[in-house]
């Protein structure tokens, strides 16, 4: 580095080197060191980072522009298919990328075979059999000499260098490449040019080369004639050299060179003084101080990139932004190997017999044509290879996948709407809106794993190695099935926690309490799936699977999420976590099942949590046990759409349709007491005159109408009363019973039931409140409202109504 630092300090600007290799490292230190460097053949796209190369400028196009001339060049002739040979270093990997590319913004359908940097004769053995079983005739080669001389001798062994076949390559080889063998000719390469043959400025600097080669030729000539004068140089005898010796054409490269130098020339005019650079501020003797930082852009680069003239490759053009030559004003040639005339030293000769300038479309060269393999000039028919399946969802099953993740989102944003508009009724208050929500949401969440399912490489640009898709459906499966699970283990650890309670006192259970075990075991997932994302050698990726069959055709490509080393330790993780989950419900359920609550909920829930269990236990082995790619998606959208729909039907909609049936009963009610006739309205006035005065845990009683099959009308009326059967005396009473006649023909309901008591004789609890009094019994009595009502005497002896409080269905009455 110091070396090269020193070398630095001399100097104003500098041209070359050929190679971006030898370039890459020049140009970086000439970034540091703000001297401006233009080059002429390096045709590396990294040199256009200016962070890195900020000092570099070139007058020839990166490889992507030759890609593209390339491609267009066997879209022009007339081909569809196309393969690619290339090496397997950064700059074959590069090529090849751009030339995949171009061949898709044009149609072409393309495969690659990558060849080692280091190859052997078993590798070009294998790549050339490739090459042949893939039924493509057109091949672009990014290769080196070594490369081609050992694969060669396969392509002609294999009896592929026939007329049928053509064989491209791009800059990596030149005409003596090809002197080897003379099996060779009718192939070609494409590659910039430094200039259109017969043009102006061409023929002009044609002329300027020859005029230098003359003068070189007559300077050394007059030298060998001054010598033969002097007898003691020996050279009396020696020939003069002809006057046309140095009149040979110019290398491809020649005109590149000449305009990196002109732009130098030219850009150092427009600049008044060349900059210091670090020389002056080095004490002698010290060593090479460290470059400034930040990187300093010469103003001799700016001005080099910013001049505009017509050189020896025709108008040359900067880019302002990459330093590179502008690609409309590049041009690109294509030459034929052929033998040479007679009397050339030479037996193979590259011939420019097409041109493509600025882009546009090729065209032959003063009539000449490209010749094959042969002779002939016609393009050789293109036989179809065979097709490749790919294994691809599928539209039809894409659209699936869509539907049922849309109709699932359509279903919860329903109910959640639902609860919002109702979380006011008794139904919603007793299920605690805020569980009910956080359910949904686990729901919306889960379902929405689908359409990671669906992303593919038919319909969406996937690269190969991406893992984003692959990570988002573990993100969002595994976040809503803990959410799903957590909440509904939450909802009846809280009911089993009120009512397994042996000491029977008072226990109030907040929501902080029961959300404790949600946020301890959604941290625990969260946690696994960071990791599992960010950590190395972890996350999935996608990756495109070819088959191939005994002679390398590819007969399938299939691409998928694929794991990696670590992979399996997070998804067993993962798996274990939802298992735990979906466990510790299943056994919070069991331990609850004698207990019924309101609108018997756990029995619903019990089925949607046994449903899950079912669906997991069946479509898990049948997703590991089937590796096909549309089936595998198949199982995977109808597991997450039937766990999502059995959550929400067994959850929800029992309690839409009561709410339905309840509201619509008040409603029948309502209309009812409406049209009572002016003596039933009296007798009823007469029943509410006596209820006043009741104690607070009696004024909830409600009275109401229920019809005997004989058409008589009955006042039902709940009351309270202990073990004795007593009512207190002044604020409670007690209705005479019935006529055993009248009453056999009524509804009675007459089950002793505790406060917050199914029929059956288990209590109804909400989620926070206190554990019911014992020895409390509620009665419910139906006694005739005929003509005559009976009157309602208290008893005689009233009982206290101490410790008597009635529990509401939904706990405390706190919201979630």
């Amino acid at each position: 580095m110091n070396v090269m630092l020193a070398m630095y300090q001399s100097l104003a600007a500098l041209n070359g080197p050929a190679r971006s290799s030898t370039t890459i490292p020049l140009a970086l230190v000439g970034n540091f060191g703000s001297v401006p460097q233009v080059g002429s053949s390096q045709t590396s796209p990294a040199l256009n980072d200016k962070s890195l190369y900020g000092n570099f400028a070139r007058t020839v196009a990166d490889d992507e522009l030759t890609a593209d001339a390339v491609v267009r060049f066997f879209k022009d002739t007339g081909l569809d298919y196309i393969g690619f040979v290339y090496v397997d270093d950064s700059y074959g990997n590069n090529f090849y990328n751009f030339l995949v590319s171009s061949a898709d913004k044009y149609g072409l359908v393309h495969i690659g075979i990558p060849v080692p940097s280091t190859i052997s004769k078993v590798d070009a053995q294998r790549i050339a059999n490739q090459m042949l079983a893939s039924g493509f005739t057109s091949w672009f080669n990014v290769i080196f000499p070594e490369t081609y001389s050992l694969l060669m001798p396969e392509w002609n062994s294999l009896g592929m260098i026939t007329p049928s076949q053509i064989f491209l390559f791009g800059d990596g080889l030149t005409k003596n490449s090809f002197s080897e063998f003379d099996y060779s000719l009718g192939q070609g390469i494409i590659q910039a040019i430094g200039a259109i043959p017969n043009s102006p400025q061409y023929n002009a600097f044609v002329n300027h080369w020859n005029e230098q080669g003359n003068a070189t030729v007559d300077e050394m000539n007059t030298l060998i004639q001054t010598s033969a004068l002097d007898p003691n140089t020996g050279m009396q005898n020696a020939q003069l050299f002809p006057h046309d010796f140095f009149q040979t054409p110019p290398d491809i490269d020649n005109p590149f060179y000449y305009d990196s130098m002109a732009a130098t020339l030219l850009g150092s005019v427009a600049t008044p003084f060349f900059e210091p650079i670090w020389r002056d501020v080095v004490p002698p003797g010290d060593s090479i101080r460290e470059p400034p930082s930040p990187p300093i852009t010469s103003k001799l680069y700016q001005e080099i990139i910013s001049v505009s003239f017509t050189g020896a490759t025709g108008l040359v053009e900067y880019s302002s932004e990459t330093g590179t030559r502008k690609a409309s004003a590049m041009n690109y040639g294509l030459f034929n190997v052929q033998a040479s005339t007679s009397g050339s030293t030479d037996p193979i000769s590259l011939l420019d017999v097409g041109v493509s300038e600025n882009q546009a479309e090729w065209k032959n060269i003063d009539g000449q044509c490209f010749r094959y393999v042969g002779g002939s000039c016609a393009v050789p028919p293109q036989t179809n290879p065979p097709a490749t399946e790919y294994a691809y969802i599928g539209f039809g099953l894409r659209v699936l996948g869509w539907v049922l993740w849309g109709l699932t989102l359509i279903f919860c944003f329903a109910i959640a709407y639902w609860i919002i508009r109702f979380r006011k009724e008794k139904i919603l208050r007793a299920s605690q809106p805020g569980f009910l929500l956080m359910l949904v949401a686990g729901v919306a969440i889960y379902t929405s794993a689908i359409f990671p399912y669906t992303v593919d490489d038919e319909w969406m640009k996937v690269q190969q190695g991406d893992s984003a898709w692959c990570m988002a459906s573990y993100w969002l499966s595994v976040e809503g099935f803990v959410i799903i699970f957590s909440a509904l283990f939450a909802k009846v650890w809280r009911i089993n926690r009120i009512f397994h309670n042996p000491k029977l006192r008072r226990i109030k259970i907040t929501a902080k309490d029961v959300l404790l075990p949600f946020f301890i075991i959604w941290f625990c997932a969260t946690l696994t799936l960071v990791l599992f994302t960010v950590l190395p050698d972890s996350p999935e990726f996608w990756n495109v699977e070819l088959t191939f069959d005994q002679f390398g055709t590819i007969i399938q490509s299939s691409g998928k999420c694929t794991t990696q080393n670590n992979s399996d330790i997070y998804i067993g993780v993962l798996y274990g976590i939802q298992i735990l989950v979906l466990v510790l419900a299943c056994w919070q359920y069991y331990v609850a099942r004698k207990i019924s609550v309101e609108y018997s909920e756990s029995t619903w829930i019990s089925y949607a949590v046994l449903s899950v269990l079912q669906v997991m236990i069946i479509s898990i082995p049948l997703e590991y046990m089937d590796t096909g790619t549309a089936s595998k998606f198949f199982i995977n959208i109808f597991r997450i759409t039937i766990v999502a729909w059995s959550i929400l039907g067994f959850i929800f909609v029992p309690k839409i349709v009561y709410l339905y049936n309840d509201r619509k009963e008040k409603k029948g009610k309502a209309f009812g007491k409406k049209n009572l006739s002016e003596e039933e309205k009296k007798n009823l006035a007469i029943m509410n005159k006596k209820h006043r005065g009741m104690p607070s845990s009696v004024k909830s009683t409600r009275s109401s109408i229920s019809s005997s099959e004989d058409g008589a009308r009955f006042v039902i009326a709940s009351t309270y009363q202990d073990k004795t059967g007593k009512i207190e005396k002044g604020k409670s009473f007690a209705p005479s019973r019935a006529s055993t006649k009248e009453a056999s023909k009524s509804r009675v309901f007459n089950a002793p039931i505790r406060p917050n008591v199914t029929r059956r004789g288990s209590p109804m609890v909400g989620f926070a409140g206190e554990a019911p009094a014992p020895s409390t019994i509620a009665k419910e009595i139906i006694f005739e409202e005929s003509q005559e009502a009976e009157e309602v005497k208290a008893p005689a002896t009233p009982i206290p109504s101490k410790g008597v409080k009635r529990v509401n269905s939904y706990g405390d009455g706190s919201p979630f």
